[in-house]
């Protein structure tokens, strides 16, 4: 069994957890093809995967500042259909808003507010802008956000 092939096996048990909403054993294996993956580096639609498992990991274990940047990155990838950037970068916007203060957060709602893509990304950009400039976020914008996307945080 060639290391592409495992990586893949591991990434798609990963990825039936991820569904059975089990991100501690989905991080389980992507621990596992964490091990194979510098064996794959060639193979950018494994490493797109395994980057994005690892960002909804972090993402589940509340690490909101590391799931954004890694969101990120992903949203800059070429290979990525433009529908799939538009998402992880949604993502990006959402663990940037839940991120705790500080200066990690503000540099990180800096990049985000300086990418171009961000302002078509509504309402996300919205809060995300009231976060950088700092605006007042009225409780009713706040109770907004979390009935529409934190579903998945």
């Amino acid at each position: 069994m060639t290391y592409a092939e495992k990586a893949d096996v591991w990434l798609l048990i990963a990825e039936h957890w991820f569904a059975a909403e089990d991100s501690i054993n989905a991080e389980t294996y992507v621990n596992k093809a964490a091990h194979v993956m510098h064996h794959v580096s060639n193979d950018r639609a494994l490493t797109i995967r395994y980057k994005h498992f690892q960002a909804k990991i972090s993402d589940s274990k509340r690490k909101f500042n590391l799931a954004a940047w890694e969101y990120y990155g992903l949203s800059n990838m070429d290979e990525l259909e433009p529908d799939d950037q538009v998402g992880v970068l949604k993502s990006a916007m959402t663990c940037a808003v839940l991120t705790p203060a500080g200066d990690t957060k503000y540099r990180l709602l800096s990049v985000l507010h300086k990418d171009e893509r961000s302002k078509s990304v509504e309402p996300h950009f919205e809060l995300l802008d009231k976060f950088f400039m700092g605006h007042v976020i009225k409780p009713a914008e706040v109770q907004n956000f979390e009935k529409e996307h934190l579903e998945d945080h």
